[in-house]
């Protein structure tokens, strides 16, 4: 109950000073009442100082009132000095009316007085220096006059029945004692300060390291749900509507942000209006807010002004007002990439809610997570429609290639038509690419009864679909030079075919090319077993007997050439068994792995010729599997370097 009255009295001190101070107000409020009490006794018996104990009684009231009222520095000075006043007049009033006519009677008020010196000091401390200076000045009048009061007023301790000699002696030693006591207390007092300061500064300190932990588990406790929201963004397996609806709940949980459990996300759609796509708490606004245009309602003005919104007092003041809707207020965030908003982060908060820059922070961090997620979900949307064009693009295009695939192929002898011509033949055909640049061929036609075998190899400039379309070109060419002139020699051919490949490409003078031909060109006299070659570029090999014989042709091609010189003309008595090779530069070209040099290296002209000449001991019919396993185990997975043909005839 005294702690209670205490701490309502005296409730800015702690409670150990709470209850010194409380204890020391009672006991100078008891010396006032018992002194006051003695004047009454005094005046029932001596009928004197009437007025003196109702004076301390009206003092002893306002004391009261000033410590009720919490007037604590009023009450302080009351108690302090009206307690030493009231013992020195009591003193006096006592002894008028012939009580303590003794030493004793006479020394205890003044040592009393004395001793009540300390109150000033304990009420008032040294922090408050000049209330305790004049408090003490005040209380210091009557105990420096308390011999020279009692004189005026006929109390003089000569008159005593007991000798006082020793009297100043005592007040010196008193003096002494009671100075010695104020000057410890006063000490204590200023030790009690430093000591009372250090503790604060400790305190706040420690306060302070209090809040900064505080504030570090709080962003911690940030950070974890940020970390959930990453987890939750980096999941492609789900759609994004999807993701967002579980960031918004995840949002949601965090107690500490204030929030008011509903929230919802807008997306920006084509038409630049924000869509709702994902809400929690918020189902009231699936209809009403289905479509947000800019500058509507609080979402739209953040649409426009790509700035975050904070609001704590929203009523009904909304564009959009869905029924049933309560007061309350908003935390309003765009969800942006490169100054432009994907979307709208927007969170419910209680009314009155004060702004909080944590929640914002995190609002803000939350935004950015999402505004990646939602890029990366439109680089992949257009990543999978450029797929999807390209996919379709490129159908067409191998559909084309296949279909110019089968039209060159259809202008190319079979494998039945070459051995209705020849009764031991075969080819390899291998295009680089779909379409194929090489191209062979073979005809019969002559002239004055005589039946002439023509065939050959051609390797137009380029590969792919710009070398298919010369080959054909040259196919026709060739063809049609052959009927043209029956019975005409490789050479005349060779030359009418540079005449007719000029001519093709001079349409237009200034935008002539200088696309080319190689070709091997042979005439086969099958009764008079004489072969005629001419070539362009490409060379003739007769393997006999072992031996492997070469036919150079002329190095120039067919086409425009700074320095034309004439197509020679082998002629070459072939004898039965001969296998006569002409190819293409493909198998040439192409790069293999060397064993012996530990490298990938071209195969060159010399490897294709030991090639044929290793394959002189096996049967005809096994040669062109031979050839065709020889070239795959030497490019192995390397690209193929051009399109590459292979032509031979055993006679």
């Amino acid at each position: 109950m005294l702690d209670n009255l205490l701490g309502f009295l005296l409730p800015n001190l702690s409670t150990p000073k709470r209850k010194a101070v409380g204890i020391l107000y009672l006991y100078n409020i008891i010396v006032i009442l018992v002194f006051t009490f003695s004047l009454f006794f005094i005046w029932f018996n001596a009928r004197d100082a009437v007025l003196v104990p109702g004076s301390f009684l009206l003092i002893f009231y306002f004391s009261l009132y000033s410590i009720f009222r919490k007037n604590y520095t009023t009450a302080k000075y009351i108690l302090s000095v009206v307690p030493i006043y009231a013992v020195v007049i009591t003193s006096v009033v006592a002894k008028l009316n012939g009580f303590g006519n003794n030493v004793i009677m006479y020394l205890t008020p003044r040592i009393l007085s004395m001793a009540l010196l300390l109150t000033p000091i304990i009420l008032f401390s040294v922090k408050h220096k000049k209330e305790m200076f004049i408090s003490f000045l005040w209380s210091l009048i009557p105990i420096v006059l308390f011999d020279y009061i009692h004189h005026l007023w006929g109390v003089d301790i000569k008159n005593l029945p007991v000798g006082v000699s020793f009297y100043p002696l005592l007040l010196f030693f008193l003096a002494c004692f009671f100075t010695t006591i104020f000057v410890s207390i006063m000490l204590l007092q200023v030790v009690n300060l430093d000591t009372i300061a250090e503790m604060e500064r400790a305190e706040f300190n420690l306060a302070q390291k209090t809040l900064s932990l505080s504030h570090k588990n709080i962003q911690l406790e940030f950070y974890a749900h940020l970390f959930e929201i990453l987890q939750i963004t980096s999941r492609y397996d789900i759609k994004l509507d999807e993701v967002l609806k579980k960031v918004i709940d995840e949002i949601l949980k965090i107690e500490k942000l204030g929030l008011d459990k509903k929230g919802v996300v807008f997306l920006k759609n084509k038409e630049g209006n924000l869509e709702l796509v994902a809400q929690s708490g918020a189902k009231i606004l699936e209809n009403s807010c289905a479509i947000v245009k800019e500058g509507q309602c609080l979402c739209g003005k953040v649409l426009q002004s790509k700035e975050n919104m904070f609001c704590n007092k929203v009523g009904h003041q909304h564009d959009i007002v869905p029924e049933g809707m309560k007061p309350h207020g908003h935390y309003v965030i765009p969800i942006k990439i490169d100054n432009e908003v994907l979307g709208i982060i927007n969170v419910y908060i209680k009314v009155g809610e004060p702004f909080n820059r944590v929640v914002e922070q995190y609002l803000e961090a939350t935004a950015d997570i999402l505004a990646r997620r939602i890029q990366a979900d439109r680089n992949l949307k257009q990543i999978e429609e450029q797929k999807t064009i390209i996919s379709l693009t490129l159908k067409d295009v191998t559909d084309s290639l296949n279909y110019a695939m089968l039209l060159q192929s259809s202008l190319l002898p079979s494998q039945i038509t070459l051995n209705k011509l020849f009764k031991k033949v075969y080819y390899i055909y291998i295009p680089k690419d779909v379409v194929s640049g090489d191209f062979y061929f073979a005809h019969k036609t002559g002239r004055e009864g005589v039946e002439y075998k023509y065939f050959g190899v051609g390797d137009c400039t380029g590969h792919g679909i710009p070398g298919a379309f010369l080959s054909v070109m040259s196919i026709e060419t060739v063809s049609q030079v052959i009927f043209d002139m029956p019975g005409s020699t490789p050479e005349k051919i060779l030359e009418a075919m540079r005449l007719r490949s000029k001519m093709r490409f001079m349409v237009n003078v200034e935008t002539a090319r200088n696309d080319m031909l190689d070709l091997a060109l042979c005439r086969y006299d099958e009764e008079a077993k004489e072969l005629m070659f001419s070539g362009a570029n490409l060379d003739l090999y007769i393997a006999r007997g072992g031996e492997l014989l070469k036919y150079k042709g002329t190095r120039n091609p067919i086409g425009h050439y700074p320095d034309e010189i004439p197509f020679e003309l082998h002629t070459i008595d072939v004898q039965e068994g001969d296998n006569i090779y002409l190819f293409s530069d493909g198998l040439n070209d192409q790069f293999g792995y060397s064993e012996e040099k530990k490298k990938y290296v071209k195969l060159k002209r010399k490897g294709v010729e030991q090639l044929l000449l290793s394959l002189q001991d096996e049967p005809f019919e096994k040669h062109k599997m031979m050839l065709y396993s020889f070239f795959l185990n030497w490019k192995k997975d390397i690209p193929a370097t051009d399109d590459t043909t292979f032509f031979c005839v055993q006679v």
